[in-house]
């Protein structure tokens, strides 16, 4: 059965923003159908989801959401001796990537807004990149390292942006509709993103110097991750048949899903990509049980997942491998929720 309800995954600023969510059994559902300011909030870091009007539509209920994370580095099978590089209230949970060069590209609100900072991975020389009131959130960096995606309500409606390394030459590379959780190509020269059509989620992409946006496939599916040989695209998928949820394998140049994997969590527009391998054998996966979190593995040739990290607390809200894969970046930490009646509305 299939139900719509009015709800957000985050603040423009400090201004709730209106999109749908369309749930539909257990599958993927989250969607944006416009950006009406409905109201206006404390200027906090709060995270503010799942809104829904009150009957004579004066007042906005919603869940907040009370989150700490930071950024840990692990050697590659000893996950208990993760050295945490952060210390905050928010360092990560929006997205989490290596640099080809081996430091660490994270978003965080220690200044104050969520913005994009850049680490070495011993945490050493911490550097904020962007300094605006809007989050950039999921984050990619280009094979070369000389260059960096990110989706961004900075224009006014959630867009796909890029700009250089050091932070420099901000420039927005789609236009029209929405654009979300971006990823580069193997060769750099595209970026593959999340857009909203009628019909659901679709991949897109669009050239990194700028251009005319294209469809990958016709699909509902959504969060893209190229693998390292640039021949595959893994994402959350539903299936059309059944509305079950799965991580899909679609050939970078479009067309029908190559191979379907079982996927038992929720997935939506805020969930965590998928994470190729260096050797692109196989894609790595945040599975959360009883509020405690872990990296999952699914090898291609369609063998058993297998249960990598063994953490008993915490949630892990972004992750990443280092290009060696000998290292693993996490943004771990608690997460609270509580219904809260917004007044005031529009």
């Amino acid at each position: 059965m299939t139900r719509v309800a009015a709800s957000f995954v985050t603040t423009a600023g400090n201004s709730v923003m209106r999109f749908m969510t369309t749930v539909i059994g257990a599958g993927i559902g989250w969607a944006w159908v416009d950006t009406q300011i409905l109201s206006e909030l404390p200027k906090d870091l709060s995270d503010y989801r799942n809104l829904s009007l009150t009957a004579d539509s004066s007042a906005l209920v919603a869940l907040l959401y009370d989150r700490t994370a930071n950024l840990s580095v692990a050697p590659y099978g000893d996950w208990q001796n993760a050295r945490q590089l952060t210390l905050g209230k928010s360092n990560g949970g929006l997205g989490t990537i290596w640099t080809p060069d081996g430091k660490i590209v994270y978003n965080s609100s220690a200044g104050g807004n969520p913005d994009i900072w850049i680490v070495d991975a011993d945490g050493r020389n911490q550097k904020q990149l962007t300094d605006d009131a809007y989050a950039e959130r999921a984050l990619a960096v280009s094979p070369d390292g000389r260059h960096l995606v990110f989706d961004s309500l900075r224009s006014g409606t959630l867009q796909i942006w890029t700009m250089d390394i050091d932070g420099s030459n901000a420039k927005q590379l789609t236009h029209s509709g929405n654009g979300f959780t971006p990823d580069f190509s193997a060769d750099g020269q595209w970026v593959v993103y999340t857009t909203f059509v009628a019909g659901g989620f679709r991949i897109w992409k669009v050239p990194i110097g700028g251009g005319e946006a294209v469809p990958v496939n016709d699909k509902y599916a959504l969060t893209p991750a190229v693998s390292p040989d640039g021949k595959l695209i893994a994402c959350y998928y539903q299936v059309e048949q059944t509305g079950a949820s799965k991580i899909a394998l679609f050939p970078f140049e479009g067309g029908e899903p190559v191979k379907l994997f079982d996927y038992t969590q929720p997935a939506g527009a805020t969930s965590a990509p998928v994470r190729w391998l260096p050797d692109g054998s196989a894609f790595s996966y945040i599975s959360t049980r009883g509020g405690v979190s872990n990296i999952w593995l699914q090898p291609i040739d369609g063998g058993q997942p297998k249960q990598l990290t063994d953490f008993k607390s915490e949630v892990i809200f972004s992750f990443d491998w280092s290009r060696d894969g000998k290292q693993l970046a996490l943004s771990r930490g608690t997460e609270n929720r509580d219904v809260i009646l917004i007044n005031n509305s529009r």
